[in-house]
């Protein structure tokens, strides 16, 4: 699934933006394919979907649906991390981390997934009853989860240009020149 893209483009693009704009085809592709799946199995399509990526794109598809929404607010930050944990998701972000060499994001994901694992053995509560308003309701967590969210935040653009250097350096994995 590779975008079509003139080399001048791509080449004017800096680090910081080229993750975006190889992103994007892919969400929109995703989101359509699952809009046009009625009533399929999910599980089978997303892990579909996720095999036609090649390795680098696989990394970049899962920590951009992450960033997309963990950088909106914190508590958007507390419930997706949450969701990812607990649906395995945020191994695989790690793992694409992992791929970008970016050690810092990655021990921000992992005193993230400190954080819950200990409200989770003290609250015990299921993804259904969880929300954002869980958060509220803790201060102690609040605290802990805006902590982390800011060092996301400050991390992030790091993570970005890892993302944008590689596909600089490896562009055939993400893109397809055009005259």
């Amino acid at each position: 699934m590779l975008i079509t893209m003139k080399l001048k483009e791509f080449k004017s693009l800096d680090s910081q933006e080229l993750g975006q704009v190889c992103f994007q085809p892919m969400i929109q592709a995703y989101k359509s394919k699952m809009t046009q799946q009625h009533g399929g199995d999910d599980a089978t399509f997303k892990s579909q979907f996720y095999k036609q990526l090649t390795q680098g794109q696989q990394a970049l598809f899962t920590f951009f649906v992450y960033y997309s929404h963990a950088t909106k607010s914190t508590s958007e930050f507390y419930w997706f991390s949450n969701y990812f944990k607990k649906s395995s998701i945020l191994l695989g972000i790690k793992d694409g981390l992992k791929f970008f060499k970016d050690n810092k994001m990655i021990q921000i994901i992992e005193e993230l997934e400190v954080i819950l694992e200990s409200r989770d053995l003290r609250e015990s509560i299921t993804m259904e009853e969880d929300s954002y308003s869980n958060l509220e309701k803790n201060p102690e967590l609040l605290k802990s989860i805006s902590q982390i969210h800011t060092m996301f935040n400050k991390i992030a653009p790091t993570t970005l240009k890892l993302i944008g250097a590689y596909i600089k350096n490896n562009p055939h994995e993400f893109v397809q020149f055009e005259e």
